[in-house]
């Protein structure tokens, strides 16, 4: 019972771990993203369970450790999810960024649609609502994307767009 105490207290201490991770990193104004406003009510009252934070977590290790075909498995389920479940643009951007990401290398084609549409969703949002760091990153990284396929002029409008930011 103590070995099963302890792996509950450790996986809830890593899902709020997740969280604040994931709202510094949001570019939100703090720590705390139960304060985060949802534009649909009834949605809102639908958190995410801290089971799929904690597989968004894992992502960001997979990445690092280059283990891109498994965090785009990760991300693509977790994209699915985040969609039907009607959450807030912001995360669904992110998710979006991140599985551009895993999939520059394999699947650069795919990469650029992610990209594209987690930029389209950045530029729906307010300018308080949006994080400069993030579009800065995906737009960067379109611009690798292109490159990669040889879309040169594209590329060059990326790189010199996220300069600009």
């Amino acid at each position: 019972v103590q070995m099963r105490t302890e792996g509950t207290a450790a996986a809830s201490a890593a899902s709020h771990l997740l969280a604040c991770f994931s709202a510094v990193s949001l570019g939100l104004l703090g720590p705390d993203i139960t304060s985060l406003s949802h534009p649909n009510a009834a949605w809102a009252a639908l958190p995410m369970p801290e089971a799929e934070y904690a597989r968004l977590a894992e992502v960001r290790g997979q990445l690092q450790d280059q283990k891109n075909a498994a965090a785009e498995v990760i991300l693509t389920r977790s994209l699915e999810l985040w969609q039907k479940s009607d959450q807030p643009p912001l995360e669904i951007a992110t998710i979006l960024k991140d599985r551009g990401n895993a999939r520059q290398l394999n699947n650069p084609q795919g990469a650029l649609e992610d990209l594209d549409a987690a930029l389209k969703l950045y530029s729906q949002m307010s300018a308080e609502e949006q994080p400069n760091e993030d579009v800065v990153g995906a737009t960067f990284l379109r611009g690798q994307v292109n490159q990669r396929l040889s879309q040169l002029e594209a590329a060059e409008r990326d790189f010199s767009a996220a300069l600009d930011l």
